[in-house]
């Protein structure tokens, strides 16, 4: 496609849905306690954890389905791919923002690895 986020997908590092977060008591407590990172196209939450879990959160504003989908798709690639750089173990959840444009997969790709690098230094 015009992003080029297919050709990314090679390669074994998967990201398998057991580690996605579907408990409802882990979000609350994740989005009510979690420390934040806004950035200009999402906000990513973390807390340490036991094990890596993630979560990627859109409401019905963000258009119709197959858009959500879509940037679903694009930020889990970014954390799968940004993922090998993260040395602690963490919960993560990921709030896009709402924004005229669709996030191209480079740039959620450094976001997301620069915000992995601030939670291994532990700011």
């Amino acid at each position: 496609g015009e992003n080029g986020w297919r050709q990314k997908l090679v390669g074994r590092n998967n990201l398998p849905r057991s580690l996605s977060l579907k408990s409802r008591v882990e979000i609350s407590h994740l989005l009510e306690k979690g420390r934040r990172f806004p950035t200009d196209f999402f906000t990513l939450i973390w807390q340490p954890a036991d094990s890596f879990r993630y979560g990627v959160f859109l409401s019905r504003r963000h258009g119709p389905a197959h858009q959500r989908v879509r940037l679903k798709r694009l930020f889990r690639e970014a954390i799968r791919l940004s993922r090998k750089g993260l040395a602690k173990t963490v919960r993560v959840a990921v709030l896009p923002r709402i924004t005229d444009s669709e996030p191209q997969l480079d740039r959620l790709i450094a976001e997301v690895s620069n915000i992995f690098e601030r939670i291994n230094r532990g700011k």
